[in-house]
């Protein structure tokens, strides 16, 4: 058996930079982060199995369909960059292709200068953010990787590239300023003015896409349906009833049928150190909230609010869902 060298185990972290689409249209840019922690990331190259098969056995199998996936978390800092990049679809409109006629890479540069480059990405999930002094701010970013535009099957270095040189490790915009770590205040309309909150405010994007799947390509193209927001966080420091009242589930503009847009605020998530505002829901309405009795720790009276956006138009044009900042 042959031994092999040292020089052949690699190991180390990347710097990920995705390429993507600037306002206005037409134009691209690129960002790049490190992930929170020490968190392992795979990229994985994913291949769809078909089965043939005769007289109820399963004989051979073949390939119906080749794409990329990979889960990154992302690291404490919302700059300009990484807002547009990985939270691309605050008002997309339906059908709108993730995938461009302009591939937009993503890139891992290893700290041994290895470099893998995904030939065209798509953000497929939006990371959700997590408001608080404990835990990261910034969840994992799914990503999806198709062929490039134009290119085939058969095509050199159509869907992913691997390298031992040509990455670059260091990120020139990275400082210690530019990593938050701090709590957070959040406001509801009137109803909530800068208040504290037990465990922080969490926000999850969900995102509905389709496929355009064809005969000669499998994936082609993924699509987006619809986009939602919700919040959450658990109150302190509030009036007996406020939660009651917010929650107007009884009372005279309480009706079967009437929309929850009317009732609905802005909401914003400020940070106590710098003083920004840092995350804005333009319109939610209050789903869910809750009183509790027990007598563990932080088991106090309010309940966890759940608040979901809804959609503003202005002149029949619709509005962003939210802002991050």
């Amino acid at each position: 058996m042959a031994i092999p060298s040292r020089s052949t185990i690699i190991l180390g972290p990347a710097k990920y930079t995705l390429a993507y689409l600037k306002t206005p249209p037409s134009t691209y840019d690129t960002t790049s982060w490190f992930t929170d922690a020490n968190q392992t990331v795979e990229i994985k190259p994913i291949k769809d199995i078909g089965k043939v098969n005769l007289y109820g056995m399963e004989i051979d199998s073949f390939l119906t369909d080749e794409y990329v996936t990979a889960d990154i978390p992302v690291d404490p800092r919302l700059s300009a960059g990484n807002i547009a990049a990985l939270w691309p679809y605050a008002n997309t409109l339906p059908g709108t292709g993730l995938f461009t006629a302009h591939d937009c890479t993503l890139i891992a540069s290893g700290a041994d200068s290895s470099l893998h480059t995904i030939i065209s990405a798509a953000v497929v999930k939006m990371p959700d953010l997590n408001f608080s002094i404990e835990g990261p701010l910034i969840g994992p970013v799914g990503i999806m990787g198709l062929r490039g535009d134009t290119m085939a099957w058969t095509d050199a270095s159509s869907l992913i590239t691997a390298a031992a040189s040509g990455g670059t490790f260091t990120d020139s915009t990275l400082t210690n300023a530019s990593l938050l770590h701090q709590p957070y205040t959040v406001t509801f309309g009137t109803d909530l003015v800068a208040i504290d909150t037990l465990k922080g405010v969490q926000v999850k994007f969900a995102l509905d896409i389709g496929t355009v799947k064809t005969q000669m390509l499998g994936t082609w193209q993924r699509f987006l349906r619809s986009v939602s927001v919700a919040a959450t966080f658990e109150p302190v420091g509030q009036a007996y009833d406020k939660v009651l009242t917010m929650l107007n589930v009884q009372g005279a503009t309480n009706k079967r049928g009437s929309s929850l847009d009317a009732v609905s605020q802005t909401m914003t998530v400020a940070g106590v150190v710098d003083g920004a505002t840092h995350f804005t829901l333009s319109k939610g309405a209050l789903h869910q909230g809750s009183y509790r009795f027990g007598n563990a720790d932080n088991d106090l009276r309010d309940g966890e609010l759940a608040f979901v956006s809804t959609r503003q138009f202005t002149a029949g044009v619709q509005g962003a869902l939210f802002t991050i900042a």
